[in-house]
């Protein structure tokens, strides 16, 4: 009964973000996007978009294909259409560590193995009896040995920290001052308190906000204009799963990822830092590697193997990227519930035979 209250309460709030964010922007693309080249003839990817449209992957309100800088498919469900912003969810915590990856470039941050408590004055107070030692690097894994519970309820109040963090009057307060183990340090626990701090952390070493740091060295310069930020209730910017975008705009987040860090012949992200993003730093207790905000998995196909990086979000919000066949994918959802088959099912059955024989480059063999 606990989890299907929690989960109405969590689903209620992210359809009422989708229908704001659906309404308040109405604008047209804009000539900074991708280049489309629709092409009728790809039939793995057509079975696809049938399979999506007679409900196979859940409530699906988009679905984009890219491949070598190419939008090769581009389509919409529903009410979903190329102008609206949708909720991205978890994939903002991708999107937050690559801010924090140019704020350590630009010299803002030193170093990930920094203690948070150099960027947080205001809560020196809490980081004491060995929470002093935390790192950037801790939070960005989900492994600072800080009690979380959001995957399952706390075992003594019943309901996920998620949900009470949003309830405190200081969300960062709340998550700083939860029990810390030292040996539980490096061992993941998914946290989206974690990256709330992160997303202080970030405006305090700036003096920006984190909208306007994120408009300023990242969105603006790949013409990405149409953004919606959500907050919690205590005005903290939500730098977890707050952010919304347009499904063609997250797709050129991939791209800037594949081509690492560069958009227009110009560097918004030094290859070290796509480099470490994408690499494993943590093993989930799903068995998945986990970068900074990335899953990575290394699955085996026909006489090659196949990397598939993925950051992703509740309600079925999607990205995806195929390395080795010059590919990003975005799914964008309204899944009230993990509805239907896993979203890797689509790649695996569809995207990657498509793709796989149309590759010029041999496949990495590990």
């Amino acid at each position: 009964m606990f989890r299907f209250f929690t989960h109405f309460l969590l689903s209620l709030r992210y359809f009422v973000l989708l229908l704001l964010l659906a309404g308040c922007q109405n604008t047209p693309s804009n000539s900074s996007d991708l280049a489309v080249e629709i092409n009728p003839e790809l039939k793995q990817l057509n079975a696809m978009i049938r399979g999506i449209d007679q409900g196979y992957y859940g409530q699906i309100d988009s679905v984009l294909v890219v491949n070598r800088q190419r939008v090769v498919v581009e389509h919409y469900f529903g009410q979903q259409q190329r102008h609206n912003l949708h909720p991205i969810a978890g994939i903002t915590h991708s999107v937050t560590a690559l801010l924090l990856g140019i704020a350590i470039e630009q010299g803002h941050i030193n170093s990930v193995n920094d203690p948070i408590s150099l960027y947080l004055p205001e809560y020196q107070h809490l980081l004491v009896d060995g929470r002093e030692r935390i790192t950037i690097h801790d939070l960005l894994i989900m492994g600072a040995g800080l009690d979380w519970y959001e995957i399952s309820p706390h075992p003594t109040t019943k309901i996920n920290d998620h949900q009470l963090q949003r309830d405190s009057d200081d969300c960062i307060a709340y998550v700083l001052s939860q029990p810390f183990n030292q040996a539980t340090r490096g061992q993941f626990k998914y946290s989206t308190g974690f990256i709330t701090v992160l997303g202080v952390i970030i405006e305090n070493a700036t003096g920006e906000s984190l909208p306007d740091y994120a408009n300023r060295v990242l969105f603006a310069p790949m013409g990405i204009y149409h953004v919606g930020w959500g907050y919690l209730p205590d005005g903290k910017i939500n730098a977890a799963t707050g952010l919304g975008l347009r499904p063609m705009d997250i797709a050129k987040l991939g791209e800037l990822m594949q081509q690492k860090g560069l958009w227009n012949d110009q560097s918004l992200v030094s290859p070290y830092w796509i480099e470490q993003t994408l690499s494993s730093h943590i093993v989930s207790p799903w068995g998945s590697d986990f970068g900074y905000g990335w899953w990575s998995l290394v699955m085996p196909y026909q006489e090659s193997y196949l990397r598939i990086e993925q950051a992703a979000g509740a309600f079925g919000q999607r990205l995806y990227l195929l390395p080795d066949l010059e590919t990003v994918i975005v799914f964008t959802g309204s899944n009230s519930q993990e509805q239907g088959e896993s979203l890797t099912h689509a790649i695996t059955t569809y995207v990657i035979p498509q793709f796989y024989h149309h590759s010029n480059e041999p496949l990495a063999i590990f």
